[in-house]
């Protein structure tokens, strides 16, 4: 349920010698979790490696509820950095791929 992943995320965040500083930061992530249909494990670790990112002094960002709504979030977030071209340039050839690619391959 909403409240185990809470405690979860909570104990996830303070192993890294993090913890959600803010109310309203906390209060986002139940609700997201609350709106959450089914919570798996990659669906915790994706919240998870989200709420790294924030820092104690900002607003939290609004949380996908699915995992396919945390994915497009990463990669919305890779191509606010490396632009939207590059970024589905390398997903295309991801795609092609049978087994990845090589650091040399991209290059």
């Amino acid at each position: 349920n909403a409240a185990d992943a809470f405690g979860i995320l909570e104990e996830w965040l303070a192993g890294n010698g993090r913890r959600l500083q803010r109310q309203e930061q906390r209060e986002a992530v139940k609700l997201a979790l609350d709106r959450s249909e089914t919570i798996t494990m990659l669906h915790l670790k994706l919240v998870f490696d989200q709420l790294m990112r924030w820092k104690s002094y900002t607003a939290p960002s609004a949380l996908a509820t699915t995992v396919p709504g945390l994915i497009e979030d990463i990669y919305t977030r890779l191509e606010h950095f490396h632009g939207a071209k590059l970024v589905r340039e390398v997903m295309a050839l991801l795609n092609a791929s049978r087994s990845g690619l090589s650091e040399k391959n991209l290059l």
